[in-house]
């Protein structure tokens, strides 16, 4: 787990802190993810890292950052990263080498700006946050989804799809989007509790359900 205090392993009975003498530094928030040789990763304004044994090593980049609030979905056979660019949204791919190679996905028109930051692979199309709209992108082109299909006009940052199909934004500021499998466009979801109170990174659980964190909890 990643906490305001570094990053801990919990096995069951005691928990084991990795800081700077584990070879990664301990100051800063991360997403984790699994790589394709099953090692774990780690990720943040840190840079890259992967566990090796019992300590981290850093992953040699050429980009010092990694969109740590999308974490790291599984597509097309491997992880990938989202990073913030200012022209374009930038995937990484590790590789069982360990070694990475990138794919860009253009600013398309009719978006508000070249910032890129979420990313979702769908079988044989890519979501992604283009400006203050979404977009996706396949074989037959980019469709961009701003305020007209129920979007907030907010950046993106998570964009996952539930075991239903039903797909989920979450947006700065804005709270947590819906877009119903079979529905015409995305909706405020049914919620128990304030949208003020969510915090933290959302998830889909391995039984495919959409997973929220409250600020006082879970």
């Amino acid at each position: 787990m990643s906490t305001e205090d570094g990053i801990y392993r919990y096995d069951g009975d005691r928990f084991e802190a990795f800081a700077t003498e584990q070879g990664i530094p301990s100051n800063s928030g991360v997403a984790f993810g699994d790589a394709p040789d099953g090692s774990l990763l780690a990720g943040g304004s840190i840079g890259l890292y992967r566990l090796s044994g019992n300590r981290f090593e850093k992953i040699p980049v050429d980009f010092n950052t990694i969109a740590w609030a999308q974490g790291y979905p599984i597509g097309w056979e491997r992880p990938h990263l989202s990073r913030h660019r200012r022209r374009a949204c930038r995937t990484v791919f590790p590789t069982r080498a360990s070694t990475i190679w990138h794919a860009r996905f253009p600013q398309p028109a009719g978006t508000s700006g070249q910032g890129a930051f979420a990313i979702l692979v769908d079988g044989d199309a890519v979501w992604y946050g283009c400006g203050q709209q979404l977009c996706r992108m396949d074989a037959l082109g980019t469709q961009v989804f701003g305020r007209e299909s129920g979007l907030p006009g907010q950046e993106l940052q998570v964009i996952l799809k539930d075991g239903a199909g039903n797909l989920w934004v979450r947006a700065r500021n804005a709270g947590v989007f819906e877009w119903p499998a079979g529905k015409a466009k995305f909706q405020r979801p049914q919620m128990p509790f304030s949208l003020e109170n969510i915090g933290g990174v959302p998830t889909v659980d391995s039984d495919g359900r959409f997973c929220l964190q409250l600020q006082w909890g879970c």
